[in-house]
């Protein structure tokens, strides 16, 4: 591994539509764009603004059947949205 590469596991180019919610009591689902995804974690593309260490519950069952996912980076776009790296829980 470079010194530049930040993963520890190696992601796979996977590009889908996902709905999340931000707790089980939620009614209202967001959205966001896959990226990439590992077995670890994926990347997403979005226009909520999240936090490091925030849970999300995905609505949609994963290739790898995780259903949870927690923030570990985060960074905003040019176009006011955000890409957010996750790790499954």
């Amino acid at each position: 591994m470079t010194s530049f590469e930040r993963r520890q596991y190696g992601r796979v180019d996977f590009e889908s539509k996902i709905e999340y919610v931000l707790n089980h009591t939620d009614e209202v689902f967001l959205e966001g764009d896959i990226v990439n995804v590992s077995a670890f974690g994926l990347c997403l593309y979005t226009a909520t603004e999240l936090r490091d260490g925030q849970e999300i519950i995905f609505k949609d069952i994963l290739p790898n059947d995780h259903q949870t996912g927690v923030v570990v980076w985060i960074e905003k776009t040019d176009d006011n949205n955000y890409i957010v790296g996750l790790q499954f829980k």
